[in-house]
């Protein structure tokens, strides 16, 4: 459960394309709200800034540090597993799939979509600190003050940077083999009828 909202900007008209939200948990539990999911029309960014957690995503397990990023792609099946209840404090940024074509940045879009999926989606906070939490930052400061067309083309700056990361990234502390190669069948599978026989061949193969 939410106990403090630092900031919720909910673009309800539409008008810039994607949501940010900076919360605090006091005492988060593996439960409903942090359920493995995914997104069918936005791109996910987190930013983790306190806690006891791992993320969770296509089978890979990334462990958590304070001004880690993770990012994740429509269909991407991913959820945040706490090992102990902590304060967990976070950002969470979604970027509707349009805003890139609406904004003429389609070029930014690519951090997203090349790449495995469940891989190279942990920026480290040696890498987020140089810039990119600043500015993350600054967004939340701009949303507050109702900047709203200034704190999108400092969102659109995040994304520019994140797309010229040019090192390696995080490797996965641990992956369930199995797990990723059910994940991949569904997610190969999307447009297909998928039954509960066929899951179960796969699940038992």
């Amino acid at each position: 459960m939410v106990d403090e909202i630092i900031n919720a900007f909910y673009d309800s008209e539409h008008h810039y394309g994607y949501d940010y939200v900076y919360t605090i948990n006091n005492t988060p539990r593996n439960d409903d709200e942090f359920q493995l999911h995914n997104h069918n029309d936005c791109y996910e960014i987190v930013l983790f800034l306190a806690g006891n957690a791992e993320f969770h995503i296509e089978g890979n397990i990334y462990r958590s540090h304070p001004h880690d990023l993770y990012i994740a792609r429509p269909l991407e099946m991913h959820h945040n597993y706490f090992l102990s209840p902590e304060k967990y404090e976070r950002v969470v940024i979604h970027i509707s799939v349009i805003f890139f074509k609406e904004n003429s940045c389609t070029a930014l879009e690519e951090v997203f979509r090349n790449r495995s999926l469940g891989v190279d989606c942990q920026i480290p906070a040696r890498i987020v600190d140089r810039e990119m939490y600043h500015l993350l930052m600054k967004i939340n400061q701009y949303l507050k003050g109702g900047a709203y067309e200034i704190a999108k083309y400092v969102l659109m700056e995040f994304l520019y940077l994140l797309n010229q990361i040019n090192e390696p990234l995080t490797i996965p502390v641990a992956a369930d083999q199995h797990i990723h190669d059910i994940l991949l069948y569904i997610n190969g599978h999307l447009d297909a009828e998928l039954t509960l026989d066929k899951l179960s061949e796969k699940i038992l193969y």
